[in-house]
């Protein structure tokens, strides 16, 4: 699971690089954003949010425009960014590139890792259909050394276009563009069907945006660019689907093993009902909240042990009766640079200067 999850958010890290969003439809104290939730799955496991492109790019410029002047700091960062330039193939810090590669910076991104924990796509979107299919194919080149093709096919009255690497009979991808505004790539299918897996995604009743678990939590992070949520339920599902899968076939000695794993993963799931974490990225800070809730029967106990009676504490504005662990993190940019030249001595200072 965590192989496939590392793959499908990796292809919406690669299309969108370190970018972040505006903010979240629906979520507490945001505004209205644009991600196209519809293609995220009601009960997806895991889900990534990147509603809008152009404010957060320039937030994160901002950022580290802080160090640029710097000579100690800006050096380095100058550094890693031309290497995200050069293995991108566009500055993600401008939404004029992204036009040029045919993104929309004015709307977000959305992956999802699905119930089965073995599907997921990334959906994104989209102002030129056929620049964004000239970049896929110009990157995959660059990235593996071979080209690749797009196979025209239809499934249920949509079209689609496979993706698979020139020569070989097997699709490594499959992308529609819906209406012509949103791009839907599937990174991963369970049975190798990604084109099918595109058209039951594309004509599905219910989305993300109708779990109650994923509206709840993502307003108990608060304002954030990006969203990460994790579901519960999805989690301890997988978990005993994971672990009935590696018992088939497995060794006695083998079978003992995952049992005993499979039993300590359950009980420590047993007091996770989902997670959220929400970036928020300024001129002057990037900021991480993270809020992870418990189960309805195990926050009942929690607020006995808390309070001496059934009923919810009040722990703030954004933390609720259910939460088993809430974190922010803050990095100031001017702390982060006072600390770099503390941690410098003083003889390279001087040859740096």
């Amino acid at each position: 699971m965590i192989n496939r999850a590392k793959k499908i958010l990796g292809a919406a890290i690669l299309v969108l690089a370190v970018m972040a969003g505006s903010s979240l439809p629906g979520c507490g104290g945001c505004g209205g954003g644009k991600a196209p939730l519809a293609f995220a799955p009601k009960d997806a496991v895991l889900v990534l949010i990147v509603p809008g492109v152009t404010d957060a790019l320039t937030g994160i410029k901002a950022f580290f425009d802080r160090f640029k002047d710097n000579p100690l700091v800006g050096a380095g960062v100058q550094q890693k960014k031309a290497q995200v330039v050069r293995e991108l193939g566009f500055d993600p810090e401008k939404p004029e590139s992204l036009k040029k590669i045919g993104i929309d910076p004015a709307r977000g991104l959305v992956a999802h890792l699905a119930a089965d924990g073995k599907s997921g796509a990334v959906a994104l979107g989209v102002s030129d259909g056929a620049a964004l299919e000239k970049y896929i194919a110009a990157t995959a080149k660059r990235q593996s050394g071979v080209e690749v093709e797009f196979r025209p096919k239809e499934v249920d009255g949509l079209k689609i276009k496979e993706v698979a690497f020139k020569g070989s009979s097997r699709a490594v991808g499959a992308y529609a563009i819906i209406k012509g505004k949103t791009f839907v790539f599937c990174a991963e299918a369970s049975d190798g069907k990604h084109a099918e897996y595109l058209a039951k995604l594309v004509k599905q009743s219910g989305d993300i945006g109708d779990n109650k678990d994923f509206v709840r939590l993502s307003k108990q992070v608060g304002k954030h660019q990006a969203l990460l949520f994790i579901s519960g339920d999805g989690a301890r599902k997988l978990s005993k689907t994971d672990a009935e899968s590696r018992l088939k076939g497995a060794s006695k000695y083998m079978e003992k093993y995952i049992k005993e794993q499979q039993e300590t993963e359950s009980a420590m799931l047993a007091h996770f009902h989902g997670a959220a974490v929400g970036l928020t990225i300024t001129g002057k800070r990037a900021a991480l909240r993270s809020y992870i809730a418990v189960p309805d029967e195990q926050a009942k106990k929690l607020a006995t042990l808390l309070k001496g009676k059934g009923d919810a504490p009040e722990f703030g504005k954004f933390v609720g009766p259910d939460a088993l662990m809430v974190g922010r993190v803050t990095l100031n940019a001017k702390m982060v640079k006072d600390k770099v030249l503390e941690s410098i001595s003083p003889r390279r200072k001087r040859r740096i200067y």
